[in-house]
């Protein structure tokens, strides 16, 4: 899966041909990525739409256009996201009055967003990642980290906590990092990328120890694209293990892809349809006359003709336990007054004679003994 191909409405033809390129190069998922600044108003974003109804299975399936596909056999679904950048004036809610106005990612701005698969962050310092991780990583899928094309360029990671880092992977958002800056034949940086890109992937890679890492291309031309077999290899040969090179390439996006259908396309997280109970209430009914006459013979009532069964005449005093009572050889059963108690009899004690309970040890008898002996 790649989770970032720029979308580019102006440029179909090109999309197009970048979307059949991740295609026959293996791709059975990818993302449109709308990157938007945080001084635009979320209500305008349009609704997102394939650019190639015909290759993605949501919109061209024999069973009917649905939201989560079926099946990808041959196809190539293609998903919407939408990425907002954010720097520290993002956590007050802007600074001046002659600034222009910033729209901090709410609960009540969420909404705009439900037309889009996955929602993303953009820090572009260290205070608005801590605010990313902390506090926005509920609500988002993946916060992306972007390596400096500068010469000794700082990322916003330079400087966070391990504990931070891993307050958004246990929340359940994903970190991501770019590779297209590095390919990109128009860069006339490109040395100076590629050194703070592999040091950016070892210290996420440090920090997360591997886990919650997601590699996509953030292409714009279909010539910085590469194979997911290709890209494997370059995370390896950048000090990345096998392993987590390949979940950060499909493990990892789809748990992204998942995510987000959750937060956004069900309510609460609910997919399944919730099983409906229901309660029997039982209503009395009017009986026939007949019945109740005979019903009304059967309970007495204060008539003196049917006078009730007086009480005394048909009680009995309990037995009580007395010693006379109590069959002999048996001892009389102790109440219980909170301490515990045991009685042996006779017939008990002289069985646990022969038993060897209570009698002294074979050690005990020759120390015994000897102290006889020696008086």
């Amino acid at each position: 899966m790649d989770l970032s191909l720029v979308a580019q409405p102006s440029q179909a033809e090109s999309v197009q041909k970048q979307l059949r390129i991740a295609q026959k190069l293996g791709y059975t998922c990818v993302a449109l990525n709308t990157q938007i600044p945080q001084t635009f108003d979320p209500a305008q974003l349009p609704l997102p739409k394939p650019p190639l109804p015909d290759l993605d299975p949501r919109t061209n399936d024999e069973a009917g256009p649905s939201t989560v596909p079926r099946t990808t056999n041959g196809k190539l679904l293609q998903l919407s996201r939408a990425t907002i950048e954010i720097d520290q004036k993002h956590i007050t809610g802007g600074g001046s009055k002659k600034e222009a106005k910033i729209y901090q990612l709410s609960t009540s701005n969420l909404p705009h967003f439900a037309a889009y698969n996955i929602l993303s962050v953009l820090p572009t310092d260290s205070a608005s990642l801590s605010y990313a991780c902390l506090t926005l990583a509920p609500h988002i899928e993946i916060i992306v980290l972007q390596a400096s094309d500068q010469p000794g360029g700082k990322s916003p990671l330079w400087g966070a906590k391990r504990s931070t880092i891993r307050a958004a992977i246990k929340a359940g958002c994903f970190f991501e990092i770019r590779y297209a800056p590095l390919l990109s034949s128009q860069s006339s940086s490109i040395p100076h990328a590629r050194r703070n890109f592999t040091a950016l992937l070892k210290s996420i890679s440090a920090l997360t120890d591997g886990k919650g890492l997601i590699v996509s291309s953030h292409s714009a031309s279909w010539e910085t694209i590469r194979a997911p077999h290709d890209l494997i290899n370059i995370l390896e040969t950048m000090g990345l293990n096998g392993e987590k090179a390949r979940a950060a390439v499909s493990d990892n996006p789809r748990k992204a892809v998942l995510r987000g259908f959750a937060n956004r396309q069900t309510y609460r997280g609910v997919i399944s349809a919730p099983i409906l109970t229901t309660t029997i209430v039982t209503v009395e009914t009017v009986e026939d006359e007949d019945e109740k006459a005979a019903e009304s013979e059967l309970i007495p009532t204060d008539n003196p003709q049917n006078p009730q069964p007086s009480s005394e005449s048909h009680t009995e005093p309990l037995p009580t336990a007395t010693a006379s009572s109590v069959p002999e050889g048996k001892a009389e059963p102790v109440r219980n007054t909170g301490k515990r108690k045991r009685e042996v009899t006779g017939a008990s004690l002289a069985s646990l004679k022969g038993s060897g309970v209570g009698e002294a040890s074979p050690k005990h008898k020759k120390k015994k003994k000897k102290r006889e002996n020696n008086a």
